[in-house]
């Protein structure tokens, strides 16, 4: 099955006009709201209007998308795939000056002994800090990967069916429990 389930076959999930109608207006929608730019100054938060970042964000995040297209591909890939990146590019002052959407198949999260995540790109001669990736998702496994809403919920029906089927058989025998009891002495 798609993305390792048997049970539910979330390929066939995937086929429904209503799966790709509902992430198509989930990743619309989102993909219109502006982002917008605060600072902390102590436990205030600042907006910082017509922030260089903030302008960046909102018209050309990345140099092949606009803001619209790179938002709706994040959302897509978090929807569908489990998972989104984005490299952070820097100035040599470390400011902010562009992001690149990287594929979810092109990059590979590494959990650090210390604790720390590395990202793995393809393409990128050393691994990437997590200081400078934009690691987008729902939920995510023990190895630091994103987990689609399809396999969550897969994973969540697969448990239910199981469940289901083990209390059916359970009274469909009567309530009756059966197997071999084997003990090393005799019993009394």
């Amino acid at each position: 099955g798609f993305f390792g389930m048997n049970t539910f076959q979330t390929s066939k999930a995937m086929q429904l006009s209503a799966v790709y109608a509902a992430t198509n207006i989930i990743s619309n929608t989102v993909a219109m709201l502006p982002i917008e730019v605060y600072k902390y100054d102590g436990d205030a938060k600042i907006r910082l209007f017509g922030n260089q970042l903030e302008r960046l964000l909102n018209l050309r995040p990345d140099k092949r998308f606009n803001h619209f297209a790179f938002i709706k591909m994040i959302m897509e890939s978090v929807m569908l795939r489990g998972e989104a990146f984005a490299y952070i590019e820097r100035d040599d002052k470390l400011n902010v000056i562009g992001l690149t959407y990287i594929d979810k198949d092109n990059c590979n999260p590494m959990v650090q002994p210390d604790g720390s995540v590395k990202y793995i790109v393809t393409g990128m001669a050393n691994a990437v800090d997590a200081v400078n990736m934009l690691h987008f998702f729902m939920h995510i496994d023990t190895n630091y990967r994103g987990i689609s809403i399809l396999r969550y919920a897969a994973n969540c029906l697969g448990g239910v069916d199981d469940a289901e089927r083990t209390a059916n058989n359970f009274f469909r025998s009567g309530g009756n429990l059966s197997g071999i009891i084997k003990a090393s002495s005799t019993l009394t």
